[in-house]
């Protein structure tokens, strides 16, 4: 027996109905199974790193490094 296997990844965005819209389109196109992904990005990556520019994108502004939040207040 073969299964297909779907990544849906972290394409979710957190939030469950988007996650089950992505389930049923991803059954509807054939899949056996969808795999999701879920993290903390503080456990993942140091506040000090740059964002990304696809994520200044989709957020429609840059969200600073904690080192430098806290630089610019003063």
């Amino acid at each position: 027996m073969t299964l297909t296997i779907i990544e849906a990844g972290v394409n979710y965005n957190g939030t469950r109905k988007l996650a089950k819209e992505l389930i049923d389109a991803f059954f509807t196109a054939g899949a056996d199974v969808v795999k999701f992904q879920s993290f903390q990005a503080n456990q993942l990556a140091t506040g000090q790193a740059e964002q990304a520019s696809y994520q200044t994108k989709n957020l429609g502004h840059s969200q600073m490094p904690e080192r430098n939040a806290t630089e610019a207040r003063t």
